[in-house]
């Protein structure tokens, strides 16, 4: 039996946009940093999103950086729904979705989609708000979509 050349598929690419440096850049850089196998992508480097050794593409704002399936496995982050965006549109074509809070969670696990809660954690010992502010009137959560 002829030995057949394959190449492993055990890498994961963190993608994210380079350009900005804000809250999700920095949790991108903390899973490369992590994880053994990961990978620095920038959105739009579809040389590594599409390379053979591939497993896992895991989109840090699948808003702007999801464009199309690969042939590994997709995976966004949906922190909010931005007004006039098909963010769920590109939230059904993902193999996984992973979600920040449960009402977004509900809404996707609704539609269809494959989703995980990860809320995100808060470090009380290292945070403590020095000002509370109050809310006193009718609060209504506006459509999700």
């Amino acid at each position: 039996m002829e030995r057949e050349n394959k190449v492993m598929r055990d890498k994961i690419n963190i993608i994210y946009n380079h350009k900005m440096d804000w809250i999700l850049s920095r949790l991108a850089k903390g899973l490369i940093a992590g994880l053994p196998n990961a990978r620095d992508v920038d959105y739009g480097d579809d040389a590594l999103i599409n390379a053979p050794d591939t497993a896992i593409n895991y989109y840090i704002n699948l808003r702007t950086g999801y464009k199309k399936p690969s042939a590994a496995i997709d995976v966004g982050l949906f922190d909010h729904k931005a007004p006039d965006a098909d963010d769920y549109t590109k939230a059904q074509k993902l193999d996984h979705v992973i979600c920040i809070t449960p009402q977004y969670k509900r809404h996707l696990e609704n539609m269809g989609v494959e989703v995980s809660l990860a809320p995100l954690p808060v470090d009380t010992a290292a945070y403590t708000p020095k000002l509370v502010l109050g809310f006193c009137s009718k609060f209504q959560v506006g459509p999700y979509n």
